[in-house]
């Protein structure tokens, strides 16, 4: 497992066990609960927690 402040949905998927869709759906969760926002472009961007 490599260590890094960036990870894809997909790599992120591989690397819990976890569908893509389910990771999407718990981080649009976090964001609703203002723990998670949303720094930058979708493509060049990337998560704050907050």
């Amino acid at each position: 497992m490599r260590l890094t402040a960036n990870v894809s949905y997909d790599e992120l998927s591989a690397i819990i066990g976890k569908d893509r869709s389910t990771i999407m759906r718990n981080i649009s969760k976090l964001k609703e609960a203002g723990l998670l926002k949303r720094v930058g472009s979708k493509k060049t961007g990337h998560w704050k927690v907050l």
